[in-house]
């Protein structure tokens, strides 16, 4: 069941960087790479939201997860306090995505590449930095996204 919940978040991260990569490339139309980005940063949201709701309700209340790649450990953790923050990022990194479309169309002059790639990306770092439990390694990794 847990390694479910990993997988879950895995894949909410994943559409946070689909949408890095695939919004700037519409970035000419800013209608149109607003409401991709828009769309995408909704399901890996609810994505999210459901985990939380996972989490919460699980009777065991906590979920980890250690990850060794080329001879080094990364211990995940998803808990109830960090469910609650990823809830809360889920919830206004969506409502951003939304409001963004009207509001990139004030810009004209400038491009919207940069906000459509780092927008998404400030997201996956924020859900990695929640559920990161390594102050070394993992959280360094999830500190540069």
């Amino acid at each position: 069941m847990h390694k479910d919940i990993f997988l879950k978040v895995g894949i909410a991260l994943g559409v946070f960087l689909v949408s890095a990569i695939l919004s700037p490339l519409f970035a000419k139309n800013k209608k149109i790479a607003g409401y991709i980005q828009a769309i995408l940063t909704t399901i890996a949201a609810s994505i999210l939201l459901h985990v939380g709701y996972v989490v919460l309700t699980s009777d065991s209340g906590s979920f980890e997860i250690h990850i060794s790649i080329a001879n080094t450990h990364l211990p995940l953790l998803i808990d109830g306090l960090s469910v609650l923050i990823l809830s809360l990022i889920a919830i206004v990194g969506t409502a951003s995505s939304w409001y963004s479309i009207s509001y990139m169309e004030h810009y004209a002059d400038y491009s919207a590449r940069p906000y459509y790639a780092s927008l998404p990306l400030f997201l996956a770092g924020m859900s990695l930095l929640l559920i990161v439990d390594d102050l070394f390694l993992g959280f360094t990794i999830a500190w540069q996204l």
